[in-house]
């Protein structure tokens, strides 16, 4: 990796998260002799966060997002490198199928995964 010695160094440990409730009902106080009524719904929702901690300075930054993808990572890489312009960031993240080694070369010149 080239970094030139006069930019700042961010090393982002990055992941995502999914996140989502089904209420599941498992027991009810009542009065004895008397069954309760406890509607639930079935039906569910997720959601998404992206996180990532700058191990150099402590920061942290988050993003919700619907899904997870090529196009909300790429908008997730953007709002880190939002947070220095100037200096050059250093991805660390898993091996997820929308992690692909491909935007290496499609992305800021700041960015080093």
């Amino acid at each position: 990796m080239d970094i030139p010695p006069d930019r700042s160094v961010h090393v982002w440990v990055e992941d995502e998260h999914r996140y989502g409730l089904i209420s599941v009902l498992r027991r009810c106080w009542t009065i004895k002799g008397h069954r309760v009524n406890a509607p639930r719904q079935n039906e569910y929702e997720w959601g998404y966060v992206y996180g990532a901690a700058d191990i150099v300075t402590g920061s942290a930054e988050f993003m919700y997002a619907p899904t997870v993808s090529l196009g909300w990572n790429r908008l997730f890489l953007e709002q880190l490198v939002a947070t220095d312009p100037e200096g050059i960031h250093i991805i660390i993240w898993d091996r997820a199928g929308f992690h692909p080694q491909v935007l290496d070369g499609q992305l800021f010149e700041s960015i080093r995964l």
